[in-house]
């Protein structure tokens, strides 16, 4: 195979001869991806929650895009994998789940790809493994949601754009507008992974005029193609989804590194040691640091780095900083970390001491400090069980809590609409309500225990004025992980 220079001097694995074979490259994807299944798979949990819940939801109606904005506010491309992927393998959370899985098992094997291609093998399958060891990941890898199809989706749309900046091919330029808008009506916030991409040809690119006459026709189309749903939400606004989001602030935004790092760590010892490594390779190898390194360093600290904090400044308008929103802009921050141990001028046993430093304290997080779900299975077992036909009321708070006990109770076939779901909870007497204290005040006369479901964050009176001087006196309370189920009696010894 002949040597081939890219554009504007830009890095050419061939050249080094550090691109791997495909065997090799196929062999790491084998032994890693095993690693994280065998991390994942144990985490295919039984207990849905809300987010999932709606997924499931729109998995069982037809599948049409007023039907996927009337009931959730995510674009509809991840519904229609998911109306796919059920018409072989159904709708209940394991069957979503292990689609979520595959493609996490998918968005590892492409970052192996794009390191090896864009970077090293050795950088690939370094940050590889700390994405099939990240706690975050591994919880996401398991989740009813679009996460993990966002990932597949922004490493193959950098996958695209690294072979359009080689050779700024028509067929190249339309797939890589196909992905970005593809990622965008996946998940809004995942436009912001898009970022780097034109920084990099605004601060690097620019003379290109052969890539910028594919590029920007390529953005162009994408744009077009995210016409109709944003018309559409345009036409819905506000969004159905609540604004329950606060503002954040500098502690969120370090709350949201050390996740996205994966590691119990702060963020800046990762910072100082990447400051330290490349100060050493400058001054010590600066040849390190030619042939394209500096712009892939570039584009690396604007995907790992720079995404988090524009999402960061973002939110003090519209809250949008949440760890799995972000989630994809942890494959930037791996590859910059794994990228900068290889361009470090050590060898040997001194290089697998920086992959160890990196590695380690990832693998503490997932060993001690798991992630955890939200246990509605539980809690509906404990609502259950304290509830009696006739003398006792089950509440939901707040409504839109009602989905998830709806999956649980009536099974995946049962998720129709949400007008249908709430008809059909009848076990004991379901309730919903926005607000459970104006629902508790309000109750019927034969009406003796109230069974309050609800997430820890919100905390509820548990003793409550009645009508005829009665109260709800708090008589038992338990805590599945993630939840509060909380049980009252009514007391009308003052009457």
């Amino acid at each position: 195979m002949g040597a081939k220079v890219t554009p504007s001097g830009a890095h050419d694995p061939r050249l080094t001869g550090e691109l791997a074979s495909t065997r090799q490259v196929a062999g790491w994807i084998v032994v890693v991806a095993a690693l994280h299944v065998a991390l994942a798979a144990p985490r295919m949990s039984e207990s849905v929650w809300l987010d999932e819940a709606v997924t499931i939801q729109l998995c069982v109606l037809p599948l049409s895009i007023d039907t996927t904005a009337t009931n959730d506010a995510t674009p509809p491309v991840y519904y229609l994998v998911v109306q796919a992927w059920s018409a072989l393998f159904g709708c209940d959370a394991h069957a979503i789940r292990a689609l979520s899985l595959l493609l996490s098992t998918l968005a590892l094997a492409l970052l192996i790809v794009l390191g090896n291609a864009w970077l090293d093998l050795r950088t690939g399958v370094v940050a590889a493994v700390l994405f099939a060891i990240s706690n975050l990941q591994l919880r996401y890898a398991t989740e009813a949601r679009c996460y993990t199809l966002v990932e597949v989706l922004l490493l193959a749309s950098y996958g695209c754009f690294l072979a359009l900046r080689a050779a700024p091919r028509r067929r190249t330029a339309v797939a890589l507008g196909l992905l970005n808008a593809a990622i965008v009506q996946t998940h809004y916030v995942a436009a912001l992974g898009l970022l780097p991409q034109l920084a990099d040809v605004v601060l690097f690119r620019l003379r290109d005029r052969e890539l910028l006459r594919r590029y920007v026709p390529s953005q162009i189309l994408a744009v077009a193609l995210c016409v109709p749903w944003a018309t559409l939400v345009a036409l819905r606004w506000p969004p159905i989804t609540p604004h329950w989001l606060a503002l954040p602030d500098v502690a969120t935004l370090d709350y949201n590194f050390r996740l996205l790092l994966a590691t119990p760590l702060e963020p800046l010892w990762y910072l100082l040691a990447v400051v330290v490594v490349l100060v050493a390779t400058a001054t010590r190898a600066p040849e390190r640091l030619a042939g394209g390194a500096l712009e892939r360093l570039t584009v690396l600290v604007a995907w790992g780095v720079g995404v988090p904090l524009v999402a960061f400044a973002v939110s003090r308008s519209v809250s949008i900083v949440l760890p799995r929103y972000l989630l994809f802009a942890s494959l930037g921050l791996f590859l910059l970390l794994a990228y900068v141990v290889s361009l470090a001028p050590v060898r040997g046993w001194r290089r697998a001491a920086l992959v160890g430093l990196l590695v380690v304290p990832t693998l503490i997080g997932v060993t001690t400090d798991p992630v955890p779900r939200a246990d509605w299975r539980h809690a509906i077992e404990i609502a259950r069980s304290h509830a009696h036909p006739h003398e006792s009321q089950i509440v939901a708070g707040p409504e839109w809590e009602a989905l998830p006990i709806g999956y649980h109770v009536l099974g995946a076939n049962g998720m129709g609409t949400i007008d249908s779901v709430l008809r059909n909870l009848g076990f004991e007497g379901v309730r919903v309500a926005r607000d459970p204290e104006v629902l508790l005040a309000d109750l019927p006369a034969t009406i003796d225990t109230v069974v309050l479901v609800s997430p820890l964050s919100s905390e509820h009176v548990a003793v409550l004025a009645m009508p005829q001087l009665c109260f709800l006196r708090e008589r038992f309370a338990a805590y599945p992980r993630e939840l509060s189920v909380r049980v009252l009696e009514r007391d009308c010894a003052l009457g």
